[in-house]
């Protein structure tokens, strides 16, 4: 059975001229992007019901040397609300964060061989604008996000990211033994109200083995009212299910890959930073080729909303692989649908490879439990199924196959024991199991890794 038109088939072998023209390695990149979370952990407006400003801090590993750091910030509901400061510092461990799960109240400050070094202050001298100079002489710490009146009942909506300038922050050695670098970085929000995200900080209870030795951890001062960007040991500090959403941009010393992933929930994983393609990017950097992800997959929605979000930020992240997932169940069921997402993927690709030089790595999807009984939905998803694992072979695009691990042989849309816990997404069980293939069809996208 034929999947592809004829000119859809011609646009997929002009893609894959275009990847294999572009040479065999991914390009790199010395700016490199972490978000903390798929869709950027995006969720629900955060009412503090609580006295402002208030101070988050993120405790956030990123995997190259970095000398200048940015921050990346976002609002898409109708609410007005501001940044009035934040702060980024360098640290060479983790100090007192991995304490805050069973503890309150703790003092979380970045160290530099015992004592708190130096930090960076955060400015926005070009309201937000993506601005690639580092900026030296910075003068505004604030900026306001003005509520969208085109989305009065709050629902999620792409949204470009907002970005601070980038400002000089060198980074230094870890004392702890951990691996990549890390960074403090603190918050101040100065209205009771705004976007957040729930899924930022890292439950090390959950499941340890998925950060690889690379937890984030968030937390809310514990003294209200009170700005502490500029003074973190003045207050102590508690876990706090929400914080303010942004990412993290460095420049780095090393140049790495930048990957940016796409698709609805099943790529985002079983919670926070946590899926196959982040825990095989984290067992393939290393200090000679950083790899970060931009994870741009968004829960419960369609590819009009991940697919655009994607592209809205491209050129400020620059990716020098794009993988998305093109078999959904949120564009519809059956074959027509599951063709368009795949095309709509490809063309997405091919203007990524066109602009920013990126490797497509596809990935597979997962299982549909939800499509069994469904003639139709159950075809579609089998005929996409064998058309993505010829991709290899036809146009030396790497795919990960995520039913070949999950996946029942006789049926391969359900799942095996043990690796859901909603018969809906792989769990963290799953997500491991996953890794194996992930990591292979990575390896080959990258290309030649450093010895």
């Amino acid at each position: 059975m034929s999947f592809l038109t004829a000119d859809e088939t011609g646009s997929l072998a002009a893609l894959s001229a275009r990847l294999t023209g572009l040479g065999v390695a991914a390009p790199t990149r010395t700016r490199l992007t972490k978000t903390l979370g798929g869709g950027a952990s995006i969720t629900n407006p955060i009412d503090q019901q609580s006295q402002a400003p208030a101070t988050w801090v993120a405790v956030v590993p990123v995997e190259g040397p970095f000398y200048a750091v940015r921050l990346g910030f976002a609002s898409v509901y109708n609410y007005d609300w501001g940044i009035k400061s934040a702060s980024i510092y360098p640290s060479d461990s983790y100090g007192e964060a991995p304490r805050l799960p069973v503890a309150n109240k703790l003092a979380v400050v970045p160290t530099v061989n015992g004592e708190r070094g130096p930090g960076a202050k955060v400015y926005f001298d070009h309201e937000g604008g993506d601005v690639e100079t580092i900026n030296l002489s910075g003068k505004k710490r604030d900026f306001r996000f003005d509520a969208n009146p085109g989305n009065p009942v709050n629902i999620a909506k792409p949204f470009s990211i907002v970005w601070s300038d980038f400002v000089t922050c060198d980074c230094v050695p870890r004392i702890d033994g951990g691996p990549g670098y890390l960074l403090f970085i603190y918050i101040t929000v100065e209205t009771n109200a705004f976007t957040g995200t729930g899924s930022a900080f890292f439950d090390l209870a959950q499941d340890a083995a998925a950060s690889r030795g690379r937890p984030i951890f968030t937390a809310r001062a514990e003294n209200w009212a009170n700005d502490h960007a500029d003074s973190p040991e003045q207050t102590g500090w508690s876990l706090y299910p929400s914080a303010p959403l942004f990412c993290v941009q460095y420049l780095s010393r090393t140049p790495g890959i930048q990957v940016a992933q796409t698709g609805d929930s099943l790529s985002v994983g079983p919670y926070g930073f946590s899926n196959a393609l982040i825990r095989s990017t984290y067992d393939l950097s290393t200090p000679l080729l950083p790899i970060e992800i931009a994870n741009f997959a968004w829960g419960g929605v369609g590819s009009n909303h991940y697919m655009a979000f994607t592209e809205m930020n491209a050129a400020a992240i620059r990716p020098s692989i794009f993988v998305p997932q093109p078999i959904s169940r949120n564009d519809g069921d059956g074959m027509e649908p599951l063709r368009k997402l795949l095309m709509d993927n490809i063309l997405l690709a091919e203007r990524l490879a066109k602009k920013f030089g990126s490797k497509l790595l596809i990935n597979g999807g997962g299982q549909e439990p939800g499509w069994h009984g469904n003639r139709e939905a159950i075809l579609g998803y089998t005929v996409m199924r064998d058309f993505l694992n010829s991709l290899p072979g036809l146009y030396g695009i790497p795919v990960f196959d995520c039913a070949a691990a999950l996946g029942k042989p006789e049926a391969p849309w359900l799942f095996i024991d043990n690796v859901s816990d909603d018969s809906t997404h792989a769990n963290t069980t799953g997500e491991e199991l996953l890794v194996p293939l992930v990591r292979s069809a990575l390896q080959k996208t990258i290309g030649s890794l450093p010895s």
